[in-house]
């Protein structure tokens, strides 16, 4: 018994030793993590500046003059419906915040296009400066909401490490730095989220961004990104709110897609991109069987007289390689595309027909983006109520002949309306069987199997692109 006593008491004593050494170790690797960080933010925040950009806009006066009205019947209209009568425009002064990193000692400094979009002044404050230097754009890129701007400095800035971003992975430290609604430069501290994230800001499209939970709010846009070794990985850009304030879901641009455009905002304050003159889509399951292939990027619809036609691509065509790269899905053929200068001469390696052939094209420059249907209705089908094309249709939705059907209406719910087939849309195949007119519609659609999908060919909008409805 007393040898049983011993034991525990051993036991309990061996426990706390351990217990405080552990204790011990947990709090210095706090500490040299604390260490970290301080040392990330004396690196980085001598290369993070804070911009104010001036921008001219009208606007009617807040109080309009009533008294050229008063006692007109036009008075009580002014107020009831407007809360005073509308004077004339005049121009004022917005003034919009963010923040930039500067890439060459020499003042080039890369922020976000959004924040210096129309600028008439932007004012530079380099960290721990009060007073302000001027800022000049060099570039914009909207595509990317990218912009280069150049300050001149009597001395040699502080330029910021640039990282590599397609390295990043999710679960990574990531660090924010900025001056969000304008208080100040400040650093917050998050991690990667998720990777290749799109978002729709105006008329373009960002994609494939980097999400963090790293505060991000209003002032931070074009501020830095970076990871623990104090490289920038990425400029904020976004956030997803309800509020308008950060609630974790922030998104940067990746570095790499900046770096790549850098050379040429600086020597033209544009970006040149490759183009084929193609509207592309994805293969799901239905279209890769259909097309022999289970990966690739699918032609839909080819432009008259572009570099794709002039190549001989055509609609059905499923791209497999470019320029000796293998394509895997539609981001990586835009992305390889946009990156070749135009002019350049590229091989094209593509599935026609379930056989492999390969074209070569001249890529181009890429430019800078009705009432019902008539009747008789067929009955539905495949969730599709159909209708003959008519002269009126070749003319209100302006198509090259009367060949096909136009959908008067996918069933709520129906496979169709799931596959995105809606009220407008000209069938003009089935399961690669052309469709001319009504009778063609029947027999096509009277030859289908319940068991086996259905891969339809469509005008919307002027352009034809593939659909699978299961």
């Amino acid at each position: 018994m007393r040898k049983q006593i011993l034991s525990i008491i051993t036991l309990a004593v061996l426990f706390s030793f351990f217990q405080g050494f552990a204790a011990s170790a947990s709090l210095e690797t706090l500490k040299e993590l604390e260490g970290a960080f301080s040392s990330i933010a004396e690196k980085v925040g001598p290369s993070v500046v804070n911009i104010s950009a001036e921008k001219t806009v009208s606007a009617h006066p807040q109080m309009p003059d009533l008294e050229p009205f008063r006692g007109t019947p036009w008075e009580d209209f002014f107020r009831r419906f407007f809360g005073g009568i509308p004077g004339p425009q005049r121009p004022q002064t917005s003034t919009s915040l963010g923040s930039g990193v500067i890439v060459r000692s020499d003042g080039y400094i890369l922020t976000n296009e959004h924040v210096i979009q129309g600028a008439t002044e932007i004012r530079v404050y380099l960290s721990g400066k009060k007073e302000a230097l001027r800022g000049k754009i060099v570039g914009q890129d909207p595509k990317t909401d990218i912009a280069l701007i150049k300050v001149d400095s009597s001395a040699p800035l502080v330029a910021a490490v640039l990282g590599d971003s397609d390295r990043i992975t999710i679960g990574s430290w990531a660090l924010a730095f900025g001056n969000p609604f304008g208080v100040g430069s400040t650093m917050t501290l998050g991690i990667i989220s998720a990777k290749g994230r799109d978002i729709s800001s105006g008329e373009e499209m960002l994609r494939n961004l980097i999400q963090t939970d790293a505060s991000i709010n209003p002032g931070n846009s074009g501020g830095p990104l970076v990871n623990l070794e104090g490289e920038v990985i990425g400029v904020s850009t976004a956030i997803l709110s309800p509020t308008g304030g950060s609630v974790g879901i922030g998104l940067a641009i990746p570095i790499n897609v900046a770096r790549e455009i850098l050379p040429q905002l600086i020597e033209k304050g544009k970006v040149t991109r490759g183009w084929l003159g193609v509207a592309i889509r994805d293969l799901d399951e239905g279209l890769s069987r259909r097309f022999g292939t289970p990966t690739g990027v699918l032609i839909n619809d080819v432009q008259p007289d572009g570099p794709a036609a002039r190549a001989g691509l055509q609609p059905g065509d499923v791209v497999v390689e470019f320029d000796g790269k293998a394509i895997k899905d539609t981001l990586e053929l835009q992305n390889q595309v946009a990156r070749t200068p135009p002019g350049k001469r590229a091989a094209i390696k593509a599935m026609r027909e379930k056989a492999l052939i390969t074209l070569t094209v001249t890529v181009g420059e890429a430019p800078a983006a009705p009432s019902e249907a008539p009747s008789p209705q067929t009955p539905s089908l495949l969730g599709l109520r159909v209708a003959p094309v008519t002269e009126e249709v070749v003319r209100r939705y302006r198509l090259k002949s009367r060949e096909g059907v136009i959908v008067i209406e996918a069933s709520p719910g129906s496979q169709a309306a799931r596959a995105g087939i809606t009220h407008g849309d000209i069938v003009i195949e089935v399961n690669n069987k052309k469709i001319r007119g009504i009778a063609d519609w029947q027999k096509a659609t009277g030859e289908l199997s319940s068991d086996t999908p259905v891969v339809l060919r469509i005008i919307r909008g002027g352009r034809s692109l593939y659909l699978t409805v299961q």
